[in-house]
Order: structure tokens, then sequence, then C-alpha cells
């Protein structure tokens, strides 16, 4: 047995690594998996752990220095040796997709993300959103073209209970069973303390009988504010991934029904401040998104640059129409890709949504909640999102 194999167990590392990752120290996670791939792994055996060190020695070293150039030159260096010493493998291509991402080539880095052809075994499962990304004229095409229907949105959709009285913004959430018994005390608690008197929605896929019972209950004792309630039924493949794109989905019928902004965030999360004071300077815009910068430094990819956990859309004119793009990417890209274990989608659509705004120049004018200009609202209104 030589020193490696009894000095280095994979998982082991791939746990530290991570560990460190989670804790924003991506240049110890950096050192510690360079120094570690350059050792001479067999490919056979070690692949799985040789796709996870090398995606997240990658991610770690652009987050560690900016994605500066010398960063971007030492990822090609490792995709280099990583191809001479083991030929063309999924974490390569992988990453000269994010080189050509954060070079704004995008459409290059569609060719190199669609040419991975592994199992999402073989990297993180944070890359698995390297399977949604479409080109420009795809992303056209289903934005705009009216001749391709979304099957989805289009479907059935109940609104059970509107006992809440409409309010100066809506804040809206979407569940199943499992992520409303797990989650769901916890954020309309948040909102009964720091909402102050926002209107609060919760979509419900796949209601089961005690989830009426326990939202009741929750309303009753005071603990969460009043709520209005949509419901609907899916009982198709990705069921999963569809949970975690519905509240984009029917968003355009929220805004719609209630003409009041949606202030759109993920169930398992909680608002720590008071919500109301600062949402003025958002409802300025019309949308709100949260780009990954400072705090957030892992965006190498187009499906890690705008986090979906936390949105704002406006009912004016640019607003509806971004709103209804970004519903219409989702779905029918969910169409095409169901069945394929995908995820991210809905952190794809909103950069492709935002992307395309850019490229035909739309009149949208957009808040970035992560950015310094907008400190009251990065500081007070989005730092209630942070995961509980």
């Amino acid at each position: 047995m030589n020193r490696r194999e009894t000095v280095l167990d994979p998982e082991q590392v791939l746990q530290t690594a991570l560990e460190l990752s989670n804790q924003d120290r991506c240049a110890e996670v950096a050192a510690l998996l360079v120094r570690i791939i350059a050792e001479p792994w067999p490919i056979r055996s070690s692949g799985l752990f040789l796709g996870k060190a090398y995606d997240l020695a990658c991610r770690a070293i652009l987050a560690s220095q900016g994605h500066s150039d010398q960063a971007k030159n030492t990822v090609r260096e490792l995709c280099a040796d990583s191809v001479r010493r083991y030929g063309r493998q999924p974490w390569t291509d992988l990453y000269e997709g994010a080189l050509q991402h954060l070079a704004g080539e995008h459409d290059e880095a569609v060719q190199y993300y669609r040419a991975i052809k592994a199992e999402t075994t073989t990297l993180l499962p944070m890359s698995n959103g390297y399977k949604t990304v479409l080109t420009l004229d795809e992303t056209r095409k289903l934005a705009h073209d009216p001749v391709e229907g979304i099957s989805r949105p289009s479907g059935h959709i109940s609104f059970d209970d509107m006992a809440a009285a409409p309010g100066p913004v809506v804040a809206v959430v979407a569940a199943d069973h499992a992520y409303l018994v797990r989650h769901g005390h916890s954020f309309f608690q948040s909102v009964q303390a720091h909402g102050g008197g926002i209107t609060t929605h919760l979509h419900l896929v796949n209601p089961q009988p005690e989830d009426y019972a326990f939202i009741s209950d929750g309303v009753r004792s005071g603990a969460w504010p009043p709520l209005n309630l949509s419901t609907e039924v899916y009982d198709g493949p990705d069921s999963q991934a569809y949970y975690a794109s519905v509240r984009l989905l029917r968003a355009p019928v929220l805004l719609d029904f209630y003409e009041r902004p949606l202030l759109i965030s993920d169930i398992d999360s909680t608002y720590k401040d008071p919500i109301l004071p600062f949402l003025p300077l958002v409802t300025s815009f019309d949308a709100g998104l949260f780009f990954k910068n400072n705090r957030h430094r892992y965006r190498a990819h187009p499906w890690q640059t705008i986090r979906a956990g936390s949105l704002m859309y406006a009912p004016t004119e640019a607003g509806r129409f971004f709103c209804n793009v970004v519903a219409r990417l989702t779905m029918r890209t969910f169409d095409r890709y169901k069945g394929e274990d995908i995820w991210f989608i809905d952190q794809n659509m909103l950069y492709h949504a935002w992307l395309l705004s850019r490229i035909e120049q739309w009149d949208l004018q957009t808040a970035d909640f992560a950015c310094p200009l907008l400190v009251p609202v990065h500081r007070i209104g989005m730092t209630g999102f942070w995961l509980s």
C-alpha cells in the first residue's frame, strides 16, 4: 500500500473542502484541492472523486481571486493539465464553459456545457444546472414565440381561500406538503413578526387534507398572518424541480390578480428585520434580483449568477413582461428537459431572461438586491432572506 492510499481518504478530503467552502474560506479550499489533485490518481477508480475535486477547486480559485485574469489562467491550466493526464472529462468541459461564460461568450459556453456526458454524481450537485443552459437563439424563441404553448401554467389553479385583505405588497411562497410542514411555521411566523401588514400568499402543490388544518391552526393562533391560498396538482416527472420553480410559473397570474408588487421567496427561509419600511426603495423598479457578488462569490456559471430565493416583480408594463418571460422560459425549458434529473432551472431562467433583457435592450429597471448602492435594502430587507 503506497503513501497516498494510507494518508488520503477522498471522501474526507471532499468533506473538509466543503466545510471550508461553507465557511467562505475559498482560498483554503483552493489550496487544499490543488495540492491533492496534483497527485497521480487513477481515473478508473477515482473518477467520481476527481470530478468533484476539480469542480470545487476551480470554483474556489475563481471565488478566492475575484474572477481575476490570474484566477482564470490558473483554472485554464488546471483543465489543460487534466486533459493531458485523463483526457477530456466532464469537469474540464464544465470549466471551459465557465471561462467562456465569464468572458461574456454565452453561446460558446453552452457548447461546452452540452458536451458534458456524465451523470450528476461525477460533478458537484450544485453543477447540475449545466443541463438547462440555453443558447441565445433558443432563449429568444422560448421567450417570445407564441406558438409554443406552456402546458402547466395554463393548467388549473384554484384559489381556495382569499381571506387576507390586499396590502401594499404581496409576499409569495410556494411549497408541497413536506416543505409546508417542515418550514411553514418558521417562515410565516417571521412574516407575522416583520411584515407590517403586507399580504401573504401561499401556493400549495398537491395539497394533503391535513395541510388545511395546519394552515388554519397557524393563522388562528395568531403566530401566522392571514393567508391567501392557491393550489394545484402536479403528477409529472422531476417533481422536486417543479416544486422549486412553481413560484415563478404562477407569478404572472398572481401579479395580475393582486395588481401589487410581489415579494417572492423560498419558504425555507425567514425574515429577520422589518420589511415594509424599505419596500418603497425596491418598488420603484420593475424587477428586483439578487445578483451573487461579495458574500456569494461562487458564481462561475449562469445558474450561479442570480439567486432565485428572493426577488420582486412590480405590476408595471416592464415588470409584467419580465415576469411572463421568466415563466415562459421556465416552463418550456422544464418541458424540454423533464425526466433528466434537472435542477437550478429557476436560477438559470432568471439569468437567461435578464441576459436577454440586456441584449435586446428592454426598458427594464432592475434593482440589484446585493448592490452596495442599496445598502438599506441589502442590510435590512434582504438579510432576512438568508437561509435559516
